[in-house]
């Protein structure tokens, strides 16, 4: 944390993006209430494999490029700062694991929203609120906090993470790139 009073001011965190800038790790730690964890199996993987959904700039993207790698599908609401913050957390993982992981960014909700890409950024950053995208996912999707899912190499299972911390999304990341990744305890 940057700011000083976090613990006083950590309440603010869903409507006021200066603290979420100034307090990220209490913020998240306010979060952790919402934190959850639940293990699918997915019978047909060839129903995310044609999935498509425009990106931010209007250009199609096909599920199937993303055969063989784990995918990560990040449902984030725009709320003010934490959209921006959960962006900056997946790209720091997208840097540790740059050849092996696919990540897709979903900006969800009526929030007003600005996530300031980085130039060299291998997220793609999905259309807010990408009908196809929200259709296959809502079943597992958690409303008003970020809901992530990893996705297995063969697309055969995946995990859900919800409201989850960069240590969290790296340790499922990590178990899932060794195909560690079925049903676990609740944490």
């Amino acid at each position: 944390d940057h700011g000083k009073n976090c613990s006083s001011i950590v309440s603010e965190c869903k409507f006021d993006p200066d603290v979420w800038h100034k307090c990220p790790i209490s913020c998240a730690k306010y979060l952790e209430p919402t934190r959850a964890h639940r293990f699918h199996k997915i019978e047909d993987p060839e129903k995310f494999y044609a999935l498509s959904a425009l990106d931010s700039k209007g250009k199609t993207v096909n599920f199937e490029n993303f055969n063989g790698y784990v995918t990560m599908i990040a449902l984030v609401p725009t709320l003010p700062g934490m959209t921006q913050y959960y962006y900056d957390m997946l790209e720091h993982l997208n840097s540790v694991y740059p050849y092996t992981i696919e990540i897709l960014f979903v900006p969800i909700g009526n929030g007003d929203f600005e996530v300031s890409e980085h130039v060299h950024s291998r997220i793609l950053m999905l259309e807010h609120d990408s009908k196809s995208v929200l259709s296959y996912f809502r079943p597992m999707e958690r409303k008003e906090c970020v809901s992530c899912f990893i996705v297995s190499v063969n697309g055969d299972s995946l995990n859900a993470l919800y409201s989850p911390s960069y240590h969290q999304l790296q340790e499922f990341v990590t178990m899932t790139l060794h195909g560690l990744d079925k049903p676990t305890p609740e944490f």
